[in-house]
């Protein structure tokens, strides 16, 4: 349910804090990028980052797979036809 999402979510936001100490700022934009495409809001703070889930949440067309770099793949291409 919701607490899976919320600890799904602050997983995904150390992570991009982890890239954006290493420098990695084409991850930590791929994330944040991706993530607003799913109404999800990263801010980031002098106490730390935050998020913020838009209730206009709307299916998005494409995911982000983790092989190597960040890559995004339409969902379609998943889909057996």
């Amino acid at each position: 349910g919701n607490q899976q999402l919320e600890g799904a979510l602050k997983l995904i936001v150390e992570l991009r804090n982890k890239a954006r100490t290493s420098k990695d700022f084409e991850t930590s934009d791929l994330i944040r990028d991706s993530l607003k495409e799913m109404n999800i809001q990263i801010n980031d703070t002098a106490e730390g980052t935050t998020f913020k889930i838009s209730s206009s949440a709307k299916p998005t067309d494409s995911i982000v797979a983790r092989s190597g770099p960040f890559t995004l793949i339409p969902i379609g291409a998943l889909m057996p036809v």
